[in-house]
């Protein structure tokens, strides 16, 4: 099927093969003449043809006509420089030397580069030299051979090279060539390639890769072994690639059907954290996301968010707080199964919020005294943030979305863990914060008014812009939104608290509060952005004017569940239907561009598709996640997740991220790391069951994509002091359910209940779906620490303490686990250094690769001196469990 795409900026020609994407793992791969990047105005602009690269999220990238060293243009190392500028490894190739430099080809990858050679072709007329470099890479586990060429100008030559190119082609091995062959789809040469490596384009004749002419010809191909089938192919045919070069960049996403034995059989995957048979793409896709939350030699991994400052969470090493906004979407996704010490390092780090509460008196930033019950932007220990703190700070409104959300995350956290102690510390505080919300309740119409600024991703929000000019305050959706879910989690606190009063007074808040939602959506369904007193809505798509999507408040009402079933997928449909709002595979926050902040939208931050106007961040991604698993959009949360990870290949995980989603922020760093980029796997986790706490117990949502027939998590989920190993087997809905092997009778054809009085401590509980009988079920994976074989004797005391504290039985504690953490990273550091030596993980660029293994010592070393701080307080405690501990460290330290 043939279509037109039009994105921002982006005009293409497109073809889809014709079956369901997503059914196994997919590879984006282009291939692109630069013509030394020269473009068509006799400009070398190389800035350019990245930015083109970048925009089709590529994993392989093969260039053609690529100047190294070259007089004519400037003696830049042009194979260097692009993968600089792409964040990649690269291979080069030199087929011809002259001028003393260099020109050939380059191979750029994200994935693991294992080897590469360049063969010389033949040359029987003794013209231009031509060659074949190939790369081997490692792609969701397997070896693929990567051939990019460039081949002669006359039909003899050709005839010789692909005779060649035939000989250096193992048809046994996924094989993907691409290049210029300089010939059409139907002459000699690139027929008798097509014989071995089917060709992956699969639009009409007319399709051409030169710019001009009368007649289009197509010479630019990728042609792909039959271990792919074509999921999408592309010709980029814009203004910007009319003039970049001689040549349009091609690209294709690729979909792994196997080899001959695993296309007549089902995909089995067997991992440390996930097992199960069916999409073998999805289920990788799920061990990564579950392996970013342990000690990881090859990806950027939760614990590099570790501070010892308050022994707990930061948003990144470069910035020095904890965001509500920021922490949002990971946060609420991980809970159901972050064990210790994860669980202790999220909620001190939330204690920031809690500490520094408003009350009427105390002083932040800016002067700003916060009122009673109010929340922050950001705190840390000498710090809070009232308000959102960059833009026109003087009209700006207290975080009132902020505030509900850090209710959501508190609350939920509470719910998970259900413990008596700590639900009584923090209840009464969530509770000033819903009763500084309701000042803001207009009972007319029960609304929530907002100023500038007080919506969750501020200051995208500008309220009411009255007729003098100043902004005043609006009805703002995503308040009603988040404070009906954080309403949804006080009422079941209350009720786990045994406050029936104050759980009926949540109960009557939230249901007027739905009561309003009406004047904020639209007829086709979704929400508008904000209504303002005098009747004019933002956010109706569309209209001339405000006439944005807003993803925000849409999203999250889809993964909060404030939106019902029906109205989940409508709001789904829009989204699907505007292109724009996923240009990289990832949500942006509204499309097209605001009309209504106030600030200039020409400003660089301001700019569409930067910041809050347009730009992607992470944490909103993960609830946008969430919602493609209520609707079962199963391709939308692994095309997320995909993206996500071409970031933490290559230690690039910032926030926000600009270019619409596809770059980011802070480009000059050499590795980035923050916060909200975990809410991608944590969503693609979290997603798969839903899970709602509840004061009675817990209720699982099963959204196991149709094609994975096979399901076991080897990890606990959290529910209060017990745990829970969760399996499906089947296709289908709910139609029976075995705890322990034992038949249970508390499902429908959509949720599994699990009172929590009746589940046992340990509860290995079997969905079976589609009438599917149930199996034997695997052993659940045994928390044994890593042997470390060059443990540095300063460490050596905390694998001590870990074996003591668990021969007391102690070994689930949190100093046990935090002590067991600092033992795997030392594993995850001598495994990172193995795969380096062995060449089976890429080298990220000097200075990159650098900061990349900085960052695990780094990471070590605050693990160590967080829990010394830790241990040493444990002394004076008052508690005896807490001197015992400490006594055993001082015994395994030397006193220390």
């Amino acid at each position: 099927m043939r279509m037109s795409l039009l994105i921002p900026g982006l005009a293409l020609a497109l073809c889809t093969a014709g079956f369901a994407a997503g059914e196994s793992p997919t590879l984006r791969v282009a291939t692109y003449n630069i013509h030394h990047g020269e473009g068509s105005d006799g400009v070398v602009d190389l800035d350019r043809i990245a930015e083109i690269l970048k925009g089709m999220d590529p994993d392989i990238v093969c260039l053609q006509e690529v100047d190294r060293n070259q007089p004519r243009t400037g003696r830049a190392d042009m194979p260097a420089l692009m993968a600089e500028k792409l964040g990649m490894a690269v291979a080069y190739g030199v087929n011809y030397r002259f001028s003393g430099g260099e020109y050939g080809v380059a191979t750029l990858t994200r994935l693991p580069l294992l080897g590469e050679r360049n063969t010389p072709l033949a040359n029987p007329d003794n013209k231009e030299p031509r060659g074949c470099l190939t790369v081997t890479v490692r792609w969701e586990g397997r070896e693929v051979e990567v051939h990019n060429t460039h081949l002669g100008l006359s039909g003899p030559e050709r005839s010789a090279q692909v005779t060649d190119l035939l000989g250096i082609i193992r048809k046994e091995v996924p094989t993907l060539l691409l290049g210029d062959l300089n010939e059409g789809p139907d002459a000699p040469g690139v027929a008798r390639l097509r014989e071995v490596l089917p060709d992956t384009w699969q639009g009409g004749a007319e399709a051409g890769t030169l710019p001009g002419g009368k007649r289009p010809r197509r010479i630019d191909f990728i042609l792909a072994s039959p271990h792919f089938s074509t999921v999408e192919s592309v010709i980029h045919d814009t203004p910007e690639t009319r003039t970049a070069s001689d040549h349009f960049p091609c690209h294709a996403v690729l979909q792994w059907r196997g080899d001959a034995a695993e296309r007549e059989g089902g995909g089995v995957f067997e991992g440390r954290h996930f097992q199960g048979e069916g999409n073998l793409e999805h289920l990788r896709l799920l061990e990564t996301a579950a392996r970013m939350f342990r000690p990881d030699p090859e990806y950027q991994n939760i614990s590099m968010l570790y501070t010892p400052v308050w022994n707990g969470f930061v948003e990144g090493p470069t910035w020095g707080a904890w965001w509500i906004q920021n922490s949002y979407g990971p946060s609420y996704c991980a809970v159901p199964f972050l064990e210790e010490p994860l669980t202790t390092f999220l909620q001190n780090a939330q204690d920031l919020w809690f500490a520094h509460i408003g009350d009427g008196e105390r002083r932040g930033e800016k002067g700003w005294v916060g009122p009673d019950g109010c929340l922050c932007d950001a705190a840390a220990p000498s710090l809070v943030y009232y308000k959102q703190g960059d833009g026109r700070i003087d009209i700006h409104d207290w975080g009132m979305e902020f505030t509900a959300a850090g209710v959501v995350m508190q609350a939920e956290l509470l719910l998970a863990g259900r413990d008596p102690a700590a639900i009584a510390r923090y209840l009464p505080l969530l509770e000033r914060s819903a009763n500084f919300i309701e000042t803001r309740r207009d009972p007319s119409n029960n609304l929530f008014l907002a100023g500038p600024a007080g919506n969750l991703l501020a200051p995208s929000y500008a309220g009411w812009k009255q007729p003098d000019g100043t902004y005043g305050m609006a009805y703002l959706t995503g308040l009603s939104v988040t404070y009906i879910a954080a309403l949804d989690r006080l009422i079941e606190l209350e009720k786990l608290a045994g406050h029936p009063e104050k759980a009926a007074l949540h109960t009557e808040r939230r249901d007027l509060a739905k009561q309003g939602l009406p004047l904020l959506t639209t007829e086709e369904g979704y929400f508008i952005k904000s209504l303002d007193p005098d009747g004019t809505r933002h956010g109706v798509y569309g209209a001339e004017k405000h006439g944005y999507f807003e993803a925000v408040c849409n999203h999250d009402a889809m993964a909060f569940n404030v939106a019902d079933d029906a109205q989940a997928r409508k709001i789904y449909d829009k989204i699907a239907s505007i292109p724009g709002l996923r240009p990289h595979g990832v949500i942006i926050t509204n499309y097209p561009g605001l009309d209504d902040t106030y600030a200039d939208t020409k400003d660089w931050l301001w700019s569409f598709g930067t910041w809050v106007n347009g730009g992607h961040w992470t944490t909103a991604e993960a609830r946008m996640m969430l919602g493609y698993h209520r609707v079962g959009a199963y391709e939308d949360a692994r095309r997320a997740m995909r993206h996500i990870l071409g970031l933490a290949r290559q230690f690039r995980m910032d926030n926000p991220l600009t270019e619409f989603g596809a770059a980011v922020y802070q480009p000059k760093e050499p590795i980035n790391c923050v916060y909200d980029n975990w809410g991608a796997p944590a969503a693609l986790i979290r997603g798969l069951f839903e899970y709602l706490y509840r004061a009675e117990g817990l209720e699982l949502r099963p959204h196991i994509p149709p094609d994975i027939t096979r399901l076991d998590q080897r990890f606990p989920i959290r529910f209060g002091t017990k745990r829970l190993y969760l399996s499906t087997t089947g296709s289908g809905p709910v139609t029976g359910v075995e705890v322990n092997g034992a038949a249970w009778k508390n499902f429908d054809a959509t949720s599994v209940f699990l009172p929590h009085s009746e589940t046992p401590d340990t509860a290995r509980v079997q969905v079976l779906l589609g009438g599917a009988a149930a199996r034997g079920l695997p052993e659940a994976a045994a928390p044994e620490l890593p042997t470390v074989e060059s443990l540095p004797d300063a460490y050596a005391p905390f694998r001590e303490l870990h074996a003591r504290l668990r021969d007391a039985g102690l070994g689930d504690c949190y100093e046990a686990r935090h002590a067991g953490l600092i033992v795997e990273y030392f594993a995850a550091i001598e495994a990172r250094n193995k795969m380096l030596a062995e060449g089976t993980l890429a080298k990220l660029p000097e200075a990159s690769q650098a900061a990349a293994d900085k960052s695990y010592t780094d990471t070590v070393e605050k693990l160590a001196e967080g829990l010394r701080g830790v241990l040493k307080a444990r002394g004076d405690s008052e508690n005896p469990r807490d001197r015992e501990i400490a006594a055993m460290w001082r015994a395994v330290s030397g006193g220390n």
